[in-house]
């Protein structure tokens, strides 16, 4: 029997035990109006989109891109960092996913693999390195 499940930013039909993770941000500052919708077909099927996540915000309601530490064409476009975990089922039967997109706060930027040209990009965010 399928089971509705809803997390804060996914609605799908079933029922799944996520484990525990690590914390990435000391302090988030204020969202971006509107958030975004992520792709699930250019996304791995690892389950979680990890909050801290790189990415370009396209604007309210649209997609956003999710961007690797290595790659060399997007790096120079981050505009803003995933909130909170997304956590995505792993058939992918679900309605859509959204995120919060944030350009402010304090993070722990070695936990989510953020290289530091990044930094200059996002300017009201603080990173704390921890090597």
């Amino acid at each position: 029997m399928d089971k509705f499940g809803q997390t804060n930013n996914v609605i799908s039909t079933y029922s799944k035990t996520v484990g525990g993770d690590y914390p990435v941000w000391i302090k988030r500052g204020d969202n971006l109006q509107g958030g975004a919708t992520i792709k699930l077909t250019d996304f791995p099927d690892s389950g979680i989109i990890n909050e801290g996540t790189m990415v370009i915000f396209n604007g309210a309601g649209k997609d956003v891109t999710i961007v690797a530490a290595t790659d060399e064409t997007n790096l120079p476009k981050v505009n803003g960092l995933i909130a909170y975990n997304v956590v995505i089922p792993k058939d992918k039967t679900l309605v859509v996913a959204t995120c919060a997109v944030t350009r402010e706060g304090k993070i722990y930027a070695d936990r989510v693999g953020i290289p530091t040209s990044v930094e200059a990009l996002l300017p009201k965010i603080e990173f704390v390195r921890e090597a």
